[in-house]
């Protein structure tokens, strides 16, 4: 068959096969190279495996092969093909006067044997031949050195696994259920990857027998476990019944139930989940023993509104009897003391309340106290003052007669007792002493008068 284009145009399609087929898998490169040497060397149009149509949308879906009319379809269609390639018809040499002859062996279903009459046509084929093995060395190195960083990776991965089964048995023996079901899916997670990789060591297959027995005793280990539990869930129903007329107070019986359902719960959260019967059962049982709390609770509620409402009164007398008083006169004293004392144990005793509301009327409380505090401590120190001066004169009535001494000292105490705003506790020990023992002292003074006026009596007799 004769060439329509030149020598040069046909070595450039020669070079653009060959790239393409570089970028495909190493496993088609051979195949691919056949057929472009094929082609070259052939001038036929012929059909290309594993090209993707999307590439190539000049190139035609059928296969045309002039002057080889005893070929087999087999020698030249492949099952997976995906194109065809063009490629144009090769010139040959001036001196060469008959086509290339292509001999098909169709009964045998062998390749075309493909003979080539022009020099310059074996050159171009010799040096395709020399890409081809070229390329097919580096896709061997290639294959060589993926199953040694597959195998690296997978014999790591083996390690890792072997460490976590040695911790899962030891934990399986302890009967930690919880801890053997999380290292066993670590193990199960690192398994699974290495199934994507094609090479795998040997001892691949005894870890994955070894597994499946740690899989078996666990189920066992669970069975077991499951059946203990349920037992000990009985029990607890059976102690939630036994609850329902006790006399206890409310709040241990809610500590009581509390810690049962806390119990209950913990073997929810570790997996062992009971069976709806039981369910039931614990819910009639829990909600029984509950009530008593229930009612307690629903009271309490009730109580802390009242609470709150208390509270909020008190800060209201408090604030209309701070603007009733004439700060700049003289305030009944008695009057702000008794109402201060008793404000403050109507707000103790107004209990229990709720934590928002007990911190926003503590603070409504204490901001009006606040402003009673400066009129407080100025009578504080008048008083502190005063009975300074009043224990100075009890001291001097040593020196008075002792009926004046001790008419001195009565009105003197009942001096002491119109000081009604208070200081502190121990400053008020100190000065009660003070005073009480200059009083003392005139009345042991009469008294010792007395004994011996009786004495004398007694000796006129």
């Amino acid at each position: 068959m004769h060439c329509s284009c030149d020598s040069q145009q046909a070595s450039d399609e020669f070079n653009r096969h060959i790239l393409k087929a570089f970028r495909l898998k190493w496993r088609q490169f051979s195949t691919i190279v056949s057929f472009a040497v094929a082609t070259f060397s052939s001038g036929r149009r012929i059909t290309c495996p594993n090209f993707h149509s999307a590439q190539h949308t000049n190139m035609t879906s059928t296969t045309n092969i002039e002057n080889t009319p005893n070929e087999s379809p087999d020698s030249v269609t492949e099952s997976d093909e995906v194109g065809v390639v063009d490629v144009a018809t090769i010139p040959a040499p001036e001196n060469q006067s008959e086509p290339a002859k292509v001999e098909a062996k169709a009964e045998t279903n062998e390749p075309s044997e493909i003979e080539i009459n022009t020099e310059s046509d074996d050159k171009t084929a010799s040096s395709g031949a020399q890409a081809h093995s070229a390329a097919e060395k580096s896709a061997n190195q290639d294959n060589q050195a993926q199953p040694k960083h597959s195998q690296d990776e997978a014999s790591k991965t083996l390690d890792h696994i072997q460490v976590l089964l040695e911790q899962l048995n030891v934990a399986l023996e302890n009967g930690q259920l919880k801890g053997c079901i999380s290292l066993y899916e670590q193990c199960q997670a690192r398994m699974k990857k290495l199934e994507d990789i094609d090479y795998k060591p040997n001892k691949f297959k005894a870890i994955q027998k070894e597994l499946s027995g740690v899989h078996f005793e666990m189920q066992k280990l669970k069975k077991w476990r499951h059946w203990g539990t349920n037992q000990a869930r009985i029990d607890l129903i059976e102690t939630l019944k036994s609850l329902k007329d006790s006399e206890e107070h409310p709040r241990e019986l809610h500590a009581r139930i509390k810690e049962i359902r806390d119990q209950w719960n913990k073997w929810n959260k570790s997996g062992d989940f009971p069976s709806h019967k039981l369910r039931e059962s614990f819910s009639e049982a829990h909600n029984e023993a509950f009530k008593p709390c229930k009612k307690y609770f629903k009271e309490q509620k009730k109580q802390r509104k009242q609470n709150k409402k208390l509270r909020k009164q008190v800060c209201v007398q408090l604030e209309e009897l701070y603007d009733s008083i004439n700060w700049k006169g003289q305030p009944d004293w008695k009057t702000i003391s008794d109402s201060l004392r008793l404000a403050k144990k109507q707000w103790k005793n107004a209990v229990p309340l709720n934590k928002k509301d007990w911190d926003s009327t503590n603070a409504q409380f204490d901001e009006i106290i606040g402003k009673f505090q400066p009129h407080l401590a100025k009578e504080r120190e008048r008083g502190v003052q005063f009975r300074l001066d009043l224990i100075d004169k009890a001291n001097a009535l040593d020196s008075e007669p002792i009926k004046v001494a001790i008419e001195k000292a009565k009105v003197y105490q009942q001096n002491w007792k119109s000081v009604v705003i208070r200081t502190r506790k121990k400053k008020e020990t100190e000065l009660w002493e003070a005073f009480k023992n200059a009083c003392d002292r005139q009345f042991e003074r009469r008294n010792d008068i007395r004994r011996q006026k009786h004495k004398q009596r007694q000796d006129l007799l």
